[in-house]
């Protein structure tokens, strides 16, 4: 499969995407706070994420926001000094359909959203992962495999999602 990777569209953001294709985005549209601040960042940073497309729709998706955002809303993020919130990225989502993982979709989501973060002047991307190896990783929660080959460091230093113990935080510095 060699799926065509996308940004998405500020429809997109309004209207949602695919009937069917889970996103941590479902429903944003019912709630005007979230709706309106996806609109804004989307403005702002001139994207909220990718999407991969193939045959039978939507196959995968990231979704990254400016951690000031991401903090304020409160997904995990790392360790940092508040005036390095704007440049910094955070994956708050990375989601490759079950049937067709393992073809290196997730590591092309990666590698987009690092060049669109240093053109944008974003010097840091972070993200939550499961430390563990992908066949052991929680369904909602990518493996750290593939941000590994693109340099990713593990903070090993405490978890990312409290009622998740194999959750860590990882950074890449650009």
């Amino acid at each position: 499969m060699n799926p065509t990777i996308t940004h998405i569209t500020l429809d997109e953001v309004r209207n949602g995407f695919q009937k069917g294709f889970y996103c941590c985005m479902s429903g944003v549209c019912k709630r005007q706070f979230q709706s309106d601040m996806w609109i804004k960042i989307h403005e702002e940073v001139g994207s909220i994420g990718l999407l991969a497309r193939g045959d039978k729709g939507i196959v995968a998706q990231t979704i990254f926001l400016p951690k000031k955002y991401a903090r304020w809303i409160g997904l995990p993020t790392g360790l940092g000094r508040p005036e390095e919130f704007s440049s910094t990225m955070s994956i708050s989502c990375l989601l490759v359909q079950g049937w067709c993982r393992n073809e290196g979709i997730a590591s092309k989501m990666i590698e987009a959203t690092i060049d669109f973060s240093r053109k944008h002047g974003f010097r840091r991307i972070e993200a939550c992962v499961d430390s563990r190896p992908p066949s052991d990783a929680f369904q909602w929660l990518p493996s750290f495999s593939p941000f590994r080959k693109f340099g990713f460091v593990v903070d090993d230093s405490r978890v990312a999602w409290e009622f998740w113990s194999e959750s860590r935080m990882c950074h890449l510095d650009l």
